[in-house]
């Protein structure tokens, strides 16, 4: 599922959503930016109205794979590439690898380096759990949704029913829950060690009240990648 708006002309942003997100989460991008810029939003495999994936891999070297894909279908040979949270992790992967494709990398409160006490988040650890995490794919998750939006968000405000229903919605389409199961279950830590041989120009954005990466790791990206620049925002969360 792909979404293609705004200006025709000029390098276009390609916009890669985080682990429980679809390409709405950019709605207000598209909205600020869709007279200047070409941009062009997906769902990742597993994830909004794309469905489960028959190469059946929900890693970050598969997503960075699917970028490909996409990029050579809509005949992309250089664009800016923009990611947040996880899909910031796909977003410097990428770059890393194909650095030649990447003309600028945005990352937006993005995932990269593993927390310090080495402990998994806890979805992460109730997913591996046996016998739970198969059972949690089939509960309607809207009471969960609005926990977890409540932890991303900085302000309740932006917790609507809509936005609830909307994720909570998604989640259930086809295959999702079974794809976020897998993800989950097949995480590994990151390596960052790539971070210090990109040469793409970056930009890196980040809420200070971020709860689930801590602003704490804007910084560390900032040092590892070289001439990158940091903008914060005091009163923005995770999303």
């Amino acid at each position: 599922h792909v979404r293609d708006e705004g200006k025709r002309d000029g390098v276009p942003i390609v916009l890669i959503h985080g682990s429980l997100e679809s390409l709405q989460v950019w709605d207000g991008w598209v909205k600020a930016l869709g007279d200047r810029f070409r941009l062009i939003s997906v769902d990742l495999p597993g994830h909004g109205l794309t469905g489960a994936w028959p190469r059946d891999e929900y890693t970050i070297e598969a997503y960075t794979d699917f970028v490909e894909v996409l990029a050579d279908e809509l005949h992309l040979d250089r664009f800016v590439l923009a990611g947040h949270s996880m899909g910031g992790a796909v977003a410097w992967s990428f770059a890393a690898t194909r650095p030649d494709r990447v003309a600028y990398l945005i990352l937006v409160d993005s995932s990269g380096y593993p927390r310090p006490d080495g402990t998994a988040p806890l979805s992460l650890q109730l997913a591996r759990t046996p016998g739970l995490g198969d059972m949690g794919i089939y509960f309607k998750p809207e009471s969960m949704m609005r926990r977890t939006l409540l932890e991303v968000y900085a302000d309740p405000a932006m917790v609507t029913p809509e936005r609830v229903r909307r994720y909570a919605d998604l989640q259930r389409f086809p295959g999702n829950r079974s794809a976020t199961l897998d993800r989950l279950r097949t995480q590994e830590p990151l390596d960052p060690t790539p971070l210090k041989r990109l040469r793409v120009p970056t930009l890196i954005l980040w809420g200070v009240q971020d709860r689930w990466v801590p602003a704490a790791d804007a910084f560390r990206f900032q040092d590892d990648i070289q001439g990158a620049k940091l903008a914060l925002f005091e009163k923005a969360g995770h999303n």
